[in-house]
């Protein structure tokens, strides 16, 4: 719950993020072109892999899912606290990084 509440504290409000879901330890961060109509990207931009490439500079590993704009997260069981709050910092971090390239994308999906 601690991880889920976090990620949703962080991205939530984020212009190109659709749903921050989850149970227990597995969650998931949904992306979309248009918040409001719920529109979605281009498949082929592959906008969840730019996230996850920056993410991986920052050294945070995540996985792109392969057939949908989501990358899910699924931390160890014994992640603590202080560990959830890096990596939704650095995911926060790489989202921000490339979010000028979504903008850019979100405008072409239109």
């Amino acid at each position: 719950a601690y991880l889920l509440g976090r990620l949703r504290e962080a991205l939530g409000d984020h212009p190109y993020i659709g749903e921050v879901r989850g149970e227990g330890l597995i969650m998931a961060v949904e992306f979309i072109a248009d918040k409001e109509t719920r529109r979605p990207f281009d498949p082929k931009a592959n906008v969840h892999r730019l996230v996850a490439a920056r993410a991986l500079e920052l050294q945070l590993m995540v996985r792109p899912l392969p057939f949908i704009e989501v990358i899910p997260f699924s931390p160890p069981l014994c992640i603590t606290q202080a560990e959830c709050d890096e990596a939704v910092e650095r995911f926060a971090r790489a989202l921000n990084d490339v979010t000028p390239e979504l903008q850019r994308l979100a405008k072409a999906a239109a």
